[in-house]
């Protein structure tokens, strides 16, 4: 459960009221045309390993010039 929220702040709509989500969700789960669910999986990983690397590289020691 804490994990579905952290995707529903990164996907910015944190700020969403819980029907309008719940309705947006229940509008997902009809949609059954798998290239749309590889695209929307593409861009999810995408911003998930952008993120990732995000976080490795802020917590490396920084390089002194």
């Amino acid at each position: 459960m804490i994990e579905l929220g952290g995707l529903v702040d990164l996907a910015g709509l944190s700020e969403r009221d819980k029907g309008e989500l719940l309705g947006a969700l229940l509008g997902l789960s009809r949609v059954l045309e798998p290239e749309r669910w590889a695209k929307w999986k593409q861009e999810g990983d995408a911003l998930l390993t952008e993120r990732e690397q995000e976080k490795m590289n802020a917590s490396r020691p920084s390089q002194p010039d």
